[in-house]
């Protein structure tokens, strides 16, 4: 089975409880309001992504263009922004 797939099914069994539990969406539904630069949900579907999924999620799901354009909207507790703004620093350069 590809790798891909079976690290999108590993996402999609945490991201309903972690990221979105008290919606009904699937890490699917998700994705499509990322990748859909004019939903929208695009910014509240990567705001819910920078602030409840894990590092390693984070940066699965997202690009850095993603959380640099969202970084600006989203309500985030003051520590996480500043530890994502440093974050995208090293991301954008490896």
């Amino acid at each position: 089975m590809d790798t891909a797939l079976l690290r999108c099914q590993g996402l999609e069994r945490r991201i309903p409880h972690e990221i979105v539990w008290e919606y009904d969406i699937d890490v699917d539904e998700l994705q499509e309001y990322i990748h859909d630069k004019g939903s929208a949900q695009r910014i509240w579907a990567i705001g819910r992504v920078l602030k409840y999924a894990a590092w390693e999620d984070i940066k699965r799901l997202l690009t850095v263009e993603d959380i640099e354009e969202a970084l600006p909207q989203v309500d985030l507790p003051e520590k996480k922004r500043k530890v994502l703004e440093r974050a995208i620093k090293v991301w954008r350069h490896g």
